[in-house]
C-alpha cells in the first residue's frame, strides 16, 4: 500500500475488510507499506490472521488492487 492510499481512508477499509473475515484463521497478514523512496514490510498482529478463503481474498482485490493481493506459503 502506498501513502497516497492511507491518506484515501484505505485503512479503515483495509480493517474493515479482515474484521469481516469469517472464521478464525492462522494465517498472518503483511503490508508492505511504500513511499517514494522507502518500503517497510509490516506484519499485522496475532489478532489480524485470517483463513485465506475466496471470498477474503476477492474483498482484498477489490480493496487495494487485483495486483496488490498476494497469497504466500512459506
Amino acid at each position: 500500500v502506498s501513502s497516497e492510499m492511507v491518506g484515501r481512508g484505505m485503512a479503515d477499509l483495509l480493517q474493515q475488510t479482515l474484521s469481516n473475515a469469517p472464521g478464525e484463521g492462522r494465517c498472518p497478514v503483511s503490508l508492505i507499506y511504500s513511499q517514494e523512496r522507502n518500503r517497510a514490510r509490516i506484519r499485522l498482529g496475532e489478532r489480524w490472521q485470517v483463513a485465506p478463503t475466496d471470498e477474503l481474498l476477492d474483498a482484498l482485490r477489490e480493496c487495494v488492487g487485483i495486483e496488490r493481493v498476494a497469497l504466500s506459503y512459506s
